[in-house]
């Protein structure tokens, strides 16, 4: 049986975007195969190793990400003076990662980049290296470790950009001034490894810059289209209307502000309405002033582990998704909610948003857009929400549209790189 490593971000109990859709891919293959995680630290006091399901997990963490983690906890603990001190210390090492950012050569935190290699040479017998970008550092690592041990495959796992993501960089100067040095980075993972699984928003530029190694490029979707379970049928008042929004917000990337607005007006003329927000990220001061104004509207959970956000999807009779500032993002949080078969309201901010043509074959959505009059949106939603409560699609419906988005669709992707192409 070989033996196959993921690195990963985060993943269990709190996956990240990346984390969710290897955990569904891995739920295919882990009977098939030997299989490790190699992921980031996201609580203090984790486990630096355990076994979940029928694979095995092993924790990493930079002195970045131990001292954001401590900092964050001491947030929450504390109050008065000493929560000013650490939030005041906090926005302090944030500054000092972002200028960090700013002199560097390449927009890489070789640091974890070490984590990952270091964590990899304790491991014996790997055969397969599959890392997932974001972070990208997880793929430099697998190649520093096939410098040393030729024989091991490396699949890399594309979804997030890199060198042209929107916000990755810092700024757009930024972004520019080490375009070069990150894009030859880019091409020195693709040499060197066997094969590059990518998602469709690396299509144009994998064809503008590296178009001579298509051969290794095979593409797949979102593995996140999964019938969900039962959960907690009662969570909610059956009475009201419930609209769930369940992800991470940034006041760069995913800014609420545009959200919260609409719906305080929607809630002015349909008092049924009741917002519910399971967030992580740093918009929770923003959120929380929402939330002093309108406290029969508004229910806002704060870094909850994942089991509770989805029962709170599964629950909800409306589901909210919010598109990204920089619109060349997939916002995979889209199939987990089209697997629930309930209706979703999508709020982006550029036309061209690349969530939209696949939004558009979903039967029961609204896409609005956050640059248009406040007022003109209003009325589109109420009308939205008032003709399609109660409506659902069936998982089977839902599956005929979407195939490619089924787990098992990208794990025999997979299986058919290694058992056909490289392991003949």
């Amino acid at each position: 049986m070989k033996n196959i490593v993921f690195l990963i971000g985060t993943y269990s109990p709190n996956f990240s975007a990346g984390g969710k859709c290897m955990r569904n891919i891995i739920n295919e293959l882990e009977k098939s195969y030997n299989i490790t995680v190699i992921c980031l630290n996201s609580k203090i006091n984790q486990l630096p190793n355990e076994n979940f399901q029928l694979h095995k997990i092993r924790r990493i963490y930079t002195t970045k990400i131990k001292n954001r983690l401590f900092i964050e906890n001491k947030i929450l603990d504390s109050k008065g003076i000493k929560n000013k001190f650490f939030l005041i210390l906090k926005k302090a090492h944030q500054l000092k990662y972002y200028l960090k950012t700013l002199i560097s050569k390449e927009t890489v935190d070789y640091s974890l980049t070490n984590a990952y290699f270091n964590e990899l040479k304790k491991l014996n017998n790997t055969n397969i290296i599959i890392p997932v970008c974001f972070p990208f550092e997880s793929i430099l690592a697998s190649i520093m470790y096939k410098e040393l041990f030729s024989k091991v495959t490396v699949i890399p796992v594309l979804i997030d950009l890199f060198s042209i993501h929107g916000n990755l960089h810092r700024t757009t100067l930024n972004k520019k001034l080490k375009f070069k040095n990150n894009l030859k980075l880019e091409k020195e993972i693709i040499i060197n490894s066997e094969k590059i699984i990518y998602l469709d928003q690396w299509s144009k530029h994998l064809k503008k810059y590296f178009f001579e190694y298509r051969s290794k490029f095979c593409l797949f979707e979102h593995p996140l289209l999964i019938q969900p379970k039962v959960i907690q049928k009662n969570l909610f008042d059956k009475n009201r209307i419930n609209i769930v929004y369940a992800g991470s917000l940034d006041k760069r990337i995913r800014p609420p502000q545009y959200t919260l607005e609409l719906f305080n007006k929607i809630y002015d003329i349909n008092k049924d309405i009741i917002f519910h927000m399971y967030i992580t990220g740093n918009c929770y001061d923003i959120v929380k002033k929402y939330r002093i104004i309108h406290p029969n509207f508004l229910i806002v959970h704060k870094d909850v582990d994942s089991n509770i956000a989805d029962a709170a999807v599964f629950n909800g009779d409306f589901l909210i998704a919010l598109g990204v500032t920089a619109y060349k993002q997939f916002t995979g949080k889209i199939f987990d909610y089209m697997a629930t078969g309930k209706p979703i309201i999508y709020l982006y901010f550029h036309k061209d948003d690349i969530a939209m043509p696949v939004l558009k074959k979903y039967p029961i959505q609204i896409c609005l857009d956050q640059n248009d009059d406040i007022e003109i949106n209003k009325v589109k939603l109420n009308k939205f929400i008032s003709e399609n409560i109660g409506k659902t699609i069936s998982f089977e419906e839902v599956s005929r549209i979407f195939p490619t988005a089924l787990p098992e669709y990208s794990a025999q992707l997979i299986r058919d790189i290694i058992e056909i192409e490289l392991f003949k």
